[in-house]
């Protein structure tokens, strides 16, 4: 007998299911050999750009709050001097929250910008940096 302990609403999903369909479904009774289950459900995550240098954190979640609920709201800085890039991102908690934050505020201002809002796509693989500042034998002049 199948018994399911806990259910998470985070991160991933089972088998391309949110949690409600795994439950319609009757995906957790099928599963036999699992002793304990935990089914994530897939927050949305949007890329916004086109942020003014003063919207925080908070700001940008407090915003989008309006659409829906957000797991997660970032701005991206730079490392150096913690100055906003001027992007960042925010997680939505379903896809139709996303869709409606992305309705509320594509092509729209906050902070005295016009942003950009889309699906936020998944980082791609960079080559690895040059260090220009160390000398290794024989790649030097001399």
């Amino acid at each position: 007998m199948f018994i399911l302990h806990s259910v998470v609403m985070i991160g991933i999903t089972v088998k391309g299911e949110n949690v409600l369909q795994c439950i319609r479904r009757g995906f957790f009774e099928q599963e036999k050999s699992l002793h304990l289950s935990i089914c994530i459900c897939m927050a949305k995550k949007l890329y916004v750009g086109g942020l003014s240098y003063q919207t925080t954190d908070d700001s940008l979640g407090a915003a989008f709050a309006q659409a829906g609920n957000v797991v997660s709201a970032v701005v991206i800085k730079d490392k150096f001097s913690g100055q906003s890039k001027g992007f960042g991102f925010v997680e939505m908690s379903t896809d139709e929250e996303a869709t409606a934050a992305i309705n509320m505020w594509d092509g729209k201002e906050l902070d005295g910008r016009t942003l950009k809002v889309s699906e936020a796509r998944p980082m791609e693989d960079r080559a690895p940096r040059r260090d220009n500042y160390s000398r290794r034998p024989g790649q030097g002049r001399y």
